[in-house]
């Protein structure tokens, strides 16, 4: 869970206003249903409600985040420490551990003091790094007795790209012709300060509690990265290596420095002296700052070379919209008995079949040490709000405007499935779950089907969709996108970052820009028929090739056998005693 979006109480027991407070509270137009996480699920005084229904799921632990500005309400150690929000989070932490399980907590999850952003610009300045670090300092001292697992940064490139490039994310900062609702900002600059001085403030706080805490408090710590699969748009070498810039701009974004002190080559050549620069110093102290690695992913996307002029790329979409032609998918019918409500095989199967995988990743040698689902109860979205549901354990009824709000705890079906082994103790559940058929039948399909496109939001699965290219000429970023979905795109994907090197002084192709010339041209044929036929035609071309070389041997050996017909009848008819000639 999230401390914006769970908590609540945003204003109350001496908490000071976050980044996230001011961005809802001021811009409620960036937000899909103009709410905020003033209340949210209101954890801030139902914690109690909601470990008890953690333990009756069977977790063994709990990961969530500490609110920056509830312990240090205006984000400097020197301008007051908030015991009363010290005292919710030894609360907190003591109950998790009275019912067993262990608290993971993450540093930073995107909510920061909003004191700093209005003094020097919160992490678009190196200043960030000592806040930081005297919040980390008080976070170990205080809780590091209890608290064994620390995560500094939570997706910290979704930070950087939302908050800082499309704008779409507190503090909503961007470029106009990125996105025109923006509070000012640029996006060829700041996502690179943001990334750059959270990567250093994460090293220095690694660097601490490995110095003066580790020993004593035997704890580890790490950082939770993000990142899409990129797959080829078509299968030809520049948009393959527009997959791996993809990738690098994403997801070597941060792992480079953390392993190799420094930023992806393509990052370099591309970013050129927008993209900052390690001392040596910095850069020893990245390498290898992590004592375990956090990998959330949602979906995967296509990546395509592009030849547009910077700035000019538009946005486009990898599938096309989901139609359910038979009307809605679901009746909304609040006469429906609860019980029924609560049925949720869609969700028990997309954990049945992720978790094989997870289990295919540990045989495969991966050291996995927690799998978690997002997230426990119904929450505030972010800029989606409260439109979207992602909960796995409870409903939470919050988000009709029009009828009362209420913050019931219900336990939901996905997690009342254990004796069917769909939602066990990980440890539990990867050894039980029945795993080889369906692997090799879903390998098959995956096969079959790698032409195609698997869509997905934050926490769902959907329908097989096909690869399609949808251009949109004016399209302005609005709060009712999910930002994690595949038809929504924070700019990222097809920043202009991304044109390869050399491209930028070619001219503009006609309209519809950008992948016009690379559009499948076979679209009415499913997948599997277009690879039969490519196989088809292999075997063909084969045999044509045999049959070819067999002409050819009878041929031989036809000439060989008249030869020697000649040789016998030349012996034949020669006067006796004649010798042969």
């Amino acid at each position: 869970s999230h401390v914006t979006r769970v908590e609540g109480a945003w204003n109350i027991d001496g908490k000071g206003p976050s980044n996230w407070d001011v961005f809802t509270h001021k811009f409620p137009g960036k937000i899909s249903n103009g709410s905020n996480g003033d209340v949210a699920a209101d954890s801030y005084h139902r914690y109690k409600e909601d470990i008890k229904l953690l333990k009756e799921m069977n977790a063994d632990s709990y990961r969530f985040s500490i609110s920056w500005p509830r312990v240090i309400p205006y984000g400097k150690i020197s301008k007051g420490i908030n015991e009363k929000g010290i005292g919710y989070y030894n609360k907190l932490i003591d109950e998790i551990l009275a019912y067993g399980l262990k608290p993971i907590v993450t540093i930073f999850h995107w909510d920061l003091p909003q004191a700093l952003d209005e003094e020097y610009g919160s992490f678009v300045s190196p200043k960030i790094i000592k806040d930081f670090h005297d919040y980390a300092n008080l976070l170990f001292a205080r809780f590091g007795d209890r608290v064994k697992d620390w995560i500094t940064f939570n997706e910290p490139w979704t930070f950087s790209s939302n908050g800082y490039d499309s704008g779409t994310f507190a503090p909503g900062r961007c470029s106009a012709w990125m996105n025109n609702n923006c509070t000012g900002g640029n996006s060829g600059t700041e996502p690179y300060l943001v990334a750059h001085h959270q990567l250093l403030a994460h090293a220095d706080v690694v660097k601490l509690y490995r110095r003066v805490y580790q020993a004593l408090q035997k704890g580890q710590i790490g950082i939770t990265l993000v990142t899409a699969w990129m797959v080829p748009f078509l299968n030809s070498p520049l948009d393959q290596r527009a997959a791996i810039r993809a990738l690098d701009f994403m997801f070597g974004w941060f792992m480079n420095p953390l392993v190799y002190g420094d930023y992806p080559a393509s990052m370099r050549i591309l970013a050129r002296d927008r993209l900052p620069k390690f001392t040596s110093k910095q850069s020893k102290e990245l390498i290898g700052s992590y004592d375990f690695l956090g990998l959330n992913y949602y979906t995967a996307s296509y990546a395509a070379h592009v030849t547009t002029p910077p700035n000019k790329v538009n946005l486009s979409y990898s599938t096309d919209p989901q139609v359910n032609v038979t009307g809605v998918d679901e009746v909304n019918n609040p006469t429906l008995p609860l019980k029924q409500a609560l049925q949720d095989s869609f969700r028990i199967r997309y954990y049945y079949q992720h978790l094989q995988y997870v289990r295919k990743a540990i045989k495969n040698g991966v050291r996995v040490m927690a799998y978690y689902g997002w997230a426990i109860i119904d929450n505030f979205e972010w800029s989606a709000g409260y439109s979207c549901m992602h909960r796995a354990s409870r409903e939470v009824v919050l988000f009709d405007p029009e009828i009362e709000r209420t913050l019931h705890r219900q336990r939901r079906n996905t997690l009342q499935q254990e004796e069917q082994g769909i939602w066990q103790p990980i440890k539990e559940i990867l050894i039980e779950l029945p795993f080889e058929e369906e692997m090799a039948e879903n390998e098959a399909n995956r096969r079959v089907l790698r032409d195609f496109a698997v869509p997905g939001t934050q926490g769902s699965q959907t329908s097989i969709a096909r690869p399609s290219v949808q251009f949109v000429n004016n399209y302005n970023r609005n709060a009712q996108n999910n930002p994690y979905s595949n038809t929504y795109n924070p700019g990222w994907r097809n920043h202009p970052n991304f044109g390869w090197k050399d491209q930028g002084n070619q001219p503009r192709p006609t309209n519809p820009p950008g992948f016009q010339s690379r559009q499948p041209q076979a679209e009415t044929k499913p997948g599997w028929e277009i690879a039969v036929e490519k196989l088809a035609k292999v075997t063909s071309d084969r045999f044509e090739r045999v049959e070819g070389r067999l002409d050819q041997l009878t041929t031989m050996y036809r000439n060989v056998e008249v030869q020697i017909g000649q040789i016998v009848s030349s012996l034949n008819n020669r006067n006796q005693g004649e010798l042969p000639s």
